[in-house]
């Protein structure tokens, strides 16, 4: 994949990114709502097998200084037509909008052209941070679906809000996507 948008390219992850991802995701207060903190040979396995291999979390670089940020989750989520999406950011990038901007775009490419018709973002309620982009992105809460938090290693059922938003209602609403 690559996407780009006016501050950010969004592509497949590299082998040669390990050590840039492994500076976020041993961050306590990026992984605080994900998981605990990786080791870099747990950063090395997650971009080497989730970026790499499966193609569910991709690179997010910021154009202007060609540095890593963070990544994006988006892959099928329960069928090819319903997608999730997710953003872990390093802390040093977080307040300037990245998270927002890679979403909508990603959210567009997939109602253009992957033919997906939902988008889901799962989080906990602690994390605010989250819930403000959630909301920002026009996603409403679905209260009847349950779900599981996906872990990198481990699957844990935990509460989680899940929020989405439907083609035909982005379709409808300029000022969402």
């Amino acid at each position: 994949m690559f996407i780009e948008t006016k501050r950010l390219i969004i592509r497949d992850f590299l082998e040669e990114d390990v050590l840039e991802a492994y500076q976020y995701l041993r961050d306590e207060r990026v992984m605080k709502f994900v998981e605990p903190i990786f080791s870099v040979e747990q950063a090395r396995e997650f971009v080497l097998t989730y970026g790499c291999e499966k193609n569910m979390v991709f690179a997010l670089m910021e154009k202007e200084s060609k540095k890593l940020i963070g990544h994006v989750i988006f892959h099928p989520y329960d069928s090819q037509d319903e997608y999730e999406i997710g953003w872990i950011l390093n802390s040093d990038f977080w307040g300037k909008g990245y998270a927002a901007e890679a979403s909508e775009a990603l959210i567009g490419h997939a109602f253009e052209n992957l033919n997906v018709n939902r988008i889901v973002a799962e989080t906990v309620d602690r994390n605010v941070y989250a819930l403000s982009i959630i909301q920002k992105l026009g996603m409403q809460e679905n209260r009847m679906r349950s779900g599981t938090f996906l872990k990198l290693f481990e699957i844990n059922k935990v509460e989680v809000n899940k929020f989405e938003i439907n083609k035909a209602e982005g379709e409808k609403d300029e000022t969402t996507i």
